[in-house]
C-alpha cells in the first residue's frame, strides 16, 4: 500500500488504531531512522491488519495515548484493525505529516508521546558553510538539487541531515503546538528554515505532503525552497552573464527538483499489507509472533484488552494492576504455626503474594507470565460459568482462538475474580511450597487450575483443599507425573478434583486422592529424573544420563519450604526473604583450595556429581560471597555452617574425609525421609477429612 493511501485509509476510519495497553514507544532516534530510509528510498516493512466488520475493539487516533482519542467506527463495512506496524505508521505520520497538529491542536497532552510533537527538518549546507567535511550530498550549492537517487547514497549518510527541534526552540516559551493554518505560525518556520543556523538551511519534511492538500503550507513549502535558492544564486552565477529569465529558471528549476525528489520518496514508500479475516485472529497473532521474534510480541492479552475497552472509559491495564495490588484476607488457620511465626519475626504484613511475587514491575508492567496464566484461568472460569449441568468438562477453552472468541462482558465481569484467583494462588505456592514467583513454578497449568478453584471462597478459605494441592504438587514433580503434555493433562484433573471437592468415595477413600497416593510410590523413583541412581550420578559412567536441572530448583523448594537459618548471616530463609538467593555447593572440593576457585571449575561438567541437584542449596548472596573466598578447611569447621546443614538435608560431618559419593547418598536418605514424611502426613490428614 502506498502511504497516501494508508493515510488516506486512516483519515477515513477505514483502517483504525485498536486501543491497546502498549503505548507509542518509539524516541526521535528510531524515528530518525525510519525518515531516512524513506529519503533513500529503501523499504521499510509491513504492516499486519485484521479485517472485521464487527465493530470488536475499542479504537483510537493513531499517535493518541490509550484511553485517549477514541474514536466511534460509524460504517458498517468492513475495516481494517492495525494489528502490527502502529510503530513505524504513527512515526511516519510524525515525520512526514502535520497531522498531529490538526488532530491533537486542541488536546495535545493526548499524544502517545513528546517526540510526536517534534518539527522535523533536512538540512542544507548553507552557501556559507565551507566545511569539507560536510558533504552536500544534495548538491544543493550548485541548485542542482539530487535528480536521481545517488546509489552511493547511506541511510546513515542522510540519517546525518535529519533533524529534530522542539516547537520551544522555533518559537521560545510556546507550550501549545504550532497551528498551520494560521499565517504567523506557517511564517515562524518559514523564517526558521531560511535562516542560517549552525551551517545549515532547513527543509521542513512535515509540509511535504501536506503540500498537495493545503493550499496555505503549498505556498509555505515553495516559500521556503525560494529563499534558499535565492541565497544558492549568486555564487552559483558569480562568473557568467545570465540574464533575470535564466536565473528564475534556475531558481525554479532547482524548486521543482527538490518537490520532485520528495515526492518521489513518499510515492515510493509502501507498506506491505499483511491481511488476516476476522475469523482467523489466532493466525493474526502468529504472524505478528514471526515478524517480530525480537521484540515485544502481540498476544492473546492485547486483543482481549482492546475488546474489553469498549465496555468501559477507565484503562482496563491499569483496572488489572489495582486488581493485582489488592491484598487478600485469609484465615490463619490457612498458615501452619511455624508459617506465622515466620511473619511475626519478619515484622510485617503478609497480604500481598503478588507484590512478594513481582508481579508488577517498578513501571507498572505486569510480568507476562502471570498475563498468559490469567487469560487461561479467565477461560476456565467463564467456560463452568457457561457449561451445563451434563457437559463435561473440555480442557481446549484454553485454545488461543477460544479464547479471542471471549465475550467481552464475560471477561470484563471474571476479570477482578480470576485475579483474585491468581493472588490466592501465588499465597498458596509461597506458603506451602517454598516458591514465591511464578517463573518458579515449573508447570503453569498447575498455577491455573489452583488459582481456578481459589477464585471461589468455598475452596479458598478450605484448609484440607490447600493440604490437598500441597500434597497434589509435591507428588506431581518429584514423582513425574506430567511427562509430556502437560497442560492438557495437568488441566484435565480439574474435573477429577471437583468430583473429590464434592466428596465422591469408593470403598471409603475419595477416588482422586487414592488417585494420588498410587503416584506416591515413585516419589524420588522415577528413573533417569528422580531416583537415587540418577540423583547421586553413582552409575553416571554407565547410563551417561544427567539429572534434570529442575530437580535442583525442586529440592531448593521443598526445603525453603520448612524454613531454615541462612548459612552466614542471621536471615530466616523462607518465601518471605526480600531479596534474591543464590544456589550453594553444598560440598566444595577440598585440596585446601578457596572454594570459589574450585566451584569455577566443577559448574562447567554437568557430568561430576558435585553438580548433582542433591549437592545444591539456596543461600543469600551475601553468605554465598563469604563462602566464595573460604578455604575448604575453615568452611568444613564453621560452627553456624555445621548446625545449618541437618535442616536442609545434611546430617554427615563435611570434611576431607567426606567422599562426594557419600555425601550424596546421605543427602539423597534424608530428603527422601523429609519428603515422604511430609507426603504420610498430608495423606493421613486427608483421608481422615475427607472419611
Amino acid at each position: 500500500m502506498k502511504f497516501s493511501e494508508i493515510r488516506n485509509l486512516i483519515e477515513n476510519r477505514k483502517l483504525v488504531l485498536p486501543d491497546f495497553q502498549r503505548n507509542f514507544v518509539w524516541d526521535s532516534e528510531k524515528m530518525k531512522s525510519l525518515y531516512a530510509s524513506v529519503l533513500c528510498r529503501m523499504p521499510i516493512g509491513s504492516i499486519l491488519t485484521l479485517k472485521s466488520n464487527d465493530k470488536a475493539f475499542a479504537c483510537k487516533k493513531i499517535g493518541a495515548q490509550t484511553r485517549k482519542g477514541q474514536i466511534k467506527i460509524e460504517t458498517n463495512e468492513e475495516i481494517d484493525y492495525l494489528i502490527d506496524g502502529q510503530q513505524r505508521l504513527t512515526s511516519l505520520f510524525a515525520g512526514f505529516t502535520t497531522y498531529y497538529f490538526k488532530e491533537f491542536k486542541d488536546c495535545k497532552d493526548d499524544l502517545a508521546s513528546d517526540d510526536l510533537k517534534l518539527l522535523w527538518f533536512l538540512k542544507i549546507p548553507a552557501i556559507e558553510n565551507t566545511d569539507n567535511a560536510i558533504k552536500d550530498f544534495f548538491n544543493s550549492k550548485k541548485l542542482s538539487f539530487l535528480n536521481e537517487l545517488d546509489e552511493n547514497l547511506s541511510s546513515s549518510d542522510v540519517k546525518e541531515l535529519v533533524e529534530c527541534k522542539k516547537i520551544s526552540e522555533i518559537e521560545a516559551a510556546r507550550k501549545t503546538l504550532f497551528d498551520f493554518s494560521n499565517t504567523n505560525d506557517r511564517q515562524k518556520i518559514v523564517d526558521y528554515c531560511t535562516s542560517n543556523h549552525d551551517g545549515f538551511y532547513r527543509i521542513p519534511i512535515q509540509f511535504v505532503m501536506d503540500e498537495n492538500e493545503s493550499i496555505d503550507i503549498k505556498n509555505s513549502f515553495r516559500k521556503i525552497l525560494a529563499i534558499i535558492a535565492e541565497q544558492f544564486l549568486p555564487e552559483v552565477t558569480k562568473d557568467k552573464k545570465i540574464s533575470e529569465e535564466e536565473k528564475n529558471d534556475l531558481k525554479q528549476n532547482w524548486i521543482d527538483s527538490v518537490k520532485s525528489y520528495f515526492k518521489d520518496c513518499l510515492n515510493e514508500l509502501s507498506l506491505n499489507k499483511i491481511e488476516v479475516k476476522n475469523s482467523n485472529k489466532a493466525r493474526a497473532i502468529d504472524i505478528y509472533s514471526n515478524l517480530n521474534m525480537q521484540g515485544v510480541a502481540l498476544d492473546v492479552f492485547d486483543l482481549i484488552m482492546a475488546k474489553v475497552g469498549k465496555l468501559t472509559d477507565k484503562n482496563f491495564y491499569e483496572m488489572m494492576i489495582d486488581y493485582i495490588g489488592k491484598p487478600i484476607e485469609y484465615k490463619q488457620e490457612l498458615l501452619s504455626s511455624v508459617v506465622q511465626d515466620w511473619i511475626k519475626i519478619s515484622g510485617k504484613e503478609y497480604n500481598n503474594p503478588a507484590e512478594i511475587a513481582k508481579i508488577v514491575s517498578d513501571k507498572d508492567v505486569i510480568e507476562q507470565t502471570y498475563i498468559n496464566v490469567f487469560l487461561n484461568v479467565l477461560a476456565l472460569v467463564i467456560a463452568n460459568k457457561n457449561r451445563k449441568v451434563d457437559e463435561e468438562f473440555n480442557p481446549d477453552v484454553i485454545k488461543k482462538e477460544k479464547i479471542l472468541n471471549l465475550k467481552e462482558e464475560d471477561i470484563f465481569c471474571n476479570a477482578e475474580k480470576c485475579c483474585l484467583g491468581m493472588n490466592r494462588a501465588l499465597f498458596f505456592f509461597q506458603t506451602r511450597c517454598g516458591i514465591r514467583k511464578l517463573g518458579d513454578i515449573n508447570y503453569k497449568a498447575q498455577i491455573a487450575v489452583i488459582a481456578y478453584f481459589f477464585s471461589d471462597d468455598k475452596y479458598f478459605t478450605d484448609k484440607k483443599i490447600h493440604d490437598f494441592f500441597e500434597y497434589w504438587y509435591w507428588i506431581s514433580i518429584f514423582a513425574r507425573m506430567y511427562p509430556s503434555n502437560q497442560n492438557v493433562t495437568i488441566l484435565n484433573e480439574i474435573p477429577r478434583f471437583e468430583n473429590f471437592f464434592s466428596r465422591i468415595i469408593i470403598s471409603g477413600t475419595p477416588i482422586a486422592l487414592e488417585y494420588l497416593h498410587n503416584h506416591q510410590k515413585d516419589v524420588l523413583n522415577e528413573k533417569f529424573y528422580s531416583n537415587k541412581e540418577t540423583l547421586t550420578m553413582c552409575k553416571i559412567n554407565e547410563t551417561d544420563k544427567i539429572p534434570p536441572a529442575v530437580m535442583t530448583n525442586y529440592i531448593c523448594q521443598f526445603y525453603l519450604s520448612q524454613g531454615y537459618k541462612d548459612f552466614l548471616t542471621d536471615e530466616n530463609l523462607n518465601f518471605l526473604y526480600s531479596d534474591g538467593f543464590e544456589i550453594h555447593h553444598l560440598l566444595p572440593l577440598g585440596e585446601n583450595k578457596k572454594i570459589g576457585e574450585t566451584t569455577k571449575i566443577i559448574r562447567k561438567n554437568k557430568k561430576l556429581p558435585y553438580n548433582s541437584p542433591l549437592n545444591m542449596v539456596y543461600i543469600t548472596k551475601k553468605s554465598n560471597g563469604l563462602i566464595y573466598d573460604m578455604d575448604f578447611t575453615k568452611y568444613s569447621q564453621n560452627e553456624q555452617i555445621k548446625k545449618s546443614l541437618p535442616n536442609v538435608g545434611c546430617n554427615v560431618t563435611v570434611d576431607d574425609k567426606l567422599t562426594i559419593d557419600k555425601f550424596l547418598e546421605n543427602r539423597f536418605s534424608n530428603l527422601n525421609a523429609d519428603l515422604n514424611t511430609r507426603l504420610s502426613t498430608l495423606y493421613e490428614v486427608l483421608k481422615k477429612d475427607f472419611s
